[in-house]
């Protein structure tokens, strides 16, 4: 996986995709979504255009754009590297085999206290 991710990161150098996000909170009966146009260029960095919006301004307020601002933030170098999926920020614990996926699962421990580290399965 590592060394995927940095054959990944030698040979991207820019992308353009479009996405859509969808959140809801139940409780407050609030629900929002946002397409957004996403751009990368490996020297520059991550750039989002919203090009639709629907819904609660509040929920885009308060998820979405704290969202792609860390997706922004962590784009680049340092952020990438601290939250990247790799042995430098987590220790991984073989947990089993997986036939019907035909994939391994490891239990995944981050090593510091990053609140964008998984903890989990993977």
């Amino acid at each position: 996986m590592e060394q995927c991710n940095a054959q990944r990161s030698n040979e991207l150098h820019s992308y353009l995709s479009r996405r859509r996000y969808d959140a809801s909170n139940s409780f407050l009966r609030r629900r929002a979504y946002v397409v957004v146009e996403a751009r990368f260029d490996a020297a520059k960095g991550k750039d989002f255009r919203v090009i639709e919006r629907g819904g609660s301004g509040t929920v885009e307020r308060r998820v979405f754009v704290p969202m792609l601002e860390t997706e922004r933030a962590n784009a680049l170098s340092p952020g990438r590297e601290e939250v990247e999926i790799s042995r430098r920020n987590y220790t991984f614990t073989f947990e089993s085999y997986d036939a019907a996926r035909q994939a391994y699962v490891f239990k995944a421990e981050p090593h510091t206290k990053n609140k964008y580290l998984l903890r989990g399965k993977i």
